[in-house]
């Protein structure tokens, strides 16, 4: 993954394994790998973790099994319980396969030991990025660490 103020972008191949039918990516997996990417994007620019609220996909053109695809991640709107954000899926030359919106609520403190079932130190650990005023950002280092 490559960030870019206020962006997050990933290059990929989807292999044969993720087929819908000969040659084209099923698109329940085009869509887990935006909604990846624009989660990973509001972790890294606002330092929150979220739950994905909504999910849109509109596919342009089959995305097709091995060839080279760039996604792009970019937030469109950050209110308190709310953040909003786009991806598109671009082929190797460009032209645009898929484009997606997400909504995303932020987790708060108080459900995440349940929800995840967090041992009191694992809880501690996340803590900073469940209630958060968005000032507990990841360096590139503990992102890729």
């Amino acid at each position: 993954m490559c960030r870019s103020p206020g962006g997050l972008t990933s290059e990929t191949v989807f292999s044969d394994d993720f087929c819908s039918y000969p040659g084209v990516v099923h698109g329940g997996i085009v869509g887990t790998a935006v909604d990846d990417i624009m989660a990973n994007l509001i972790l890294l620019e606002i330092g929150r973790l979220t739950f994905t609220t909504t999910l849109r996909i509109r596919f342009i053109q089959p995305v097709e099994t091995a060839a080279k695809y760039r996604i792009v991640g970019r937030i469109t709107r950050h209110m308190p319980n709310s953040i909003s954000a786009e991806a598109d899926v671009l082929a190797e030359d460009g032209a645009l396969s898929a484009m997606a919106t997400g909504s995303y609520q932020p987790i708060r403190s108080a459900h995440a030991r349940t929800l995840f079932g967090l041992t009191k130190d694992e809880h501690e650990r996340l803590k900073s990025f469940l209630d958060t005023d968005g000032h507990a950002r990841l360096s590139e280092e503990e992102h890729h660490g």
